[in-house]
C-alpha cells in the first residue's frame, strides 16, 4: 500500500501589499517546516497558472488573503468542491482571471481536483509596504499549526490502514504491539507521534497497541519522510 501524497499546497498574494501578503508568507513558513517542501508553492493568484498547478492533483490547499468585512485575522474555510468561491470575498488584484474564477472553470471543465480546500485569512491592511498586520501574522501562524497537523494525522491513519490490512490478512483478532521507526524527515517526535496514534487508532484493531518507536536519522533514506512499519504482534 503506497502512502497518501501530501496536498499540493499553494500560497498566493501580493508580498509588497502588507497583509495581500498572507498566503505566500504561510507558504513560506509551512515549506520550511515540512518534509515535502517541493509540494508547497508560491503565487500571484492567476487563474490559468492556477489551473495549471493543480492538473492531475487529488488534493490541493489554497491560502490567500481575503477582505470580506469580517475582524482582520479570521480564518475562513471554503470546500471548493462543494462550494462556489465568492469572487468578491478576494481583495482585487491586476489578474482579470482570478482564482474563483479558476475554481468555476475548472468545475465546469470537470477538472477540479478531488478535494480543493480554499483558506481566505481576512486581511487590515492593503497598502503598498511590507509586513503583515499583528491579527493577520497571529492567523498565520494558526493556520500553518493547523495544516501541519493535517499532515501528521494523515502518516498516522496511512500507517494504520496497512497495518489493519495486514491483521486482517492473517485473521488477527487485534494488534497487540508494532516496532516502528520515525523517519529523520518526518518532523514528529515520539511523544507527539503516540498523541496521533492514540486518537487515530480508537475503534481499530490497533486501539492500545503496545508501541516500539525508533527514530531515523539519516535524511537521506528513501524513506526519511515515512513512519515505516518494521514489525507487528498480532493476537489471533
Amino acid at each position: 500500500m503506497q502512502p497518501t501524497p501530501p496536498p499540493l499546497i499553494i500560497g498566493l498574494g501580493n508580498l509588497f501589499r502588507r497583509d495581500d501578503g498572507a498566503g505566500r508568507i504561510a507558504a513560506r513558513k509551512i515549506r520550511a517546516n515540512t518534509p515535502h517542501p517541493g509540494r508547497v508553492l508560491e503565487q500571484t493568484g492567476e487563474g490559468a497558472a492556477l489551473m495549471d498547478a493543480w492538473k492531475g492533483e487529488r488534493s490541493v490547499i489554497l491560502i490567500d488573503a481575503v477582505a470580506s468585512g469580517a475582524a482582520p485575522g479570521t480564518i475562513h474555510r471554503v470546500d471548493a468542491r462543494t462550494q462556489a468561491v465568492p469572487a468578491e470575498f478576494f481583495h482585487p488584484s491586476t489578474h482579470t482571471f482570478s482564482l474563483a474564477e479558476a475554481v468555476a472553470l475548472s468545475r465546469a471543465l470537470g477538472q477540479l481536483p478531488a478535494a480543493l480546500v480554499v483558506y481566505g485569512i481576512e486581511g487590515k491592511d492593503f497598502s503598498v509596504g511590507q509586513g503583515l498586520s499583528p491579527e493577520v501574522a497571529a492567523a498565520v501562524g494558526r493556520l500553518t499549526e493547523h495544516i501541519q497537523t493535517m499532515h501528521e494525522t494523515s502518516l498516522v491513519r496511512d500507517l494504520i490502514r496497512k497495518v489493519e490490512l495486514l491483521a486482517a490478512q492473517q485473521n488477527a483478532a487485534r494488534v497487540v504491539g508494532m516496532k516502528l521507526r520515525l523517519g529523520a524527515l518526518t518532523q514528529m517526535s515520539p511523544g507527539h507521534f503516540r498523541e496521533h496514534f492514540e486518537q487515530a487508532a480508537r475503534g481499530t484493531l490497533a486501539e492500545n497497541a503496545r508501541l516500539d518507536l525508533l527514530l531515523g536519522e539519516d535524511p537521506g533514506d528513501p524513506q526519511a519522510q515515512d513512519v515505516v512499519l518494521e514489525s507487528l504482534e498480532i493476537d489471533e
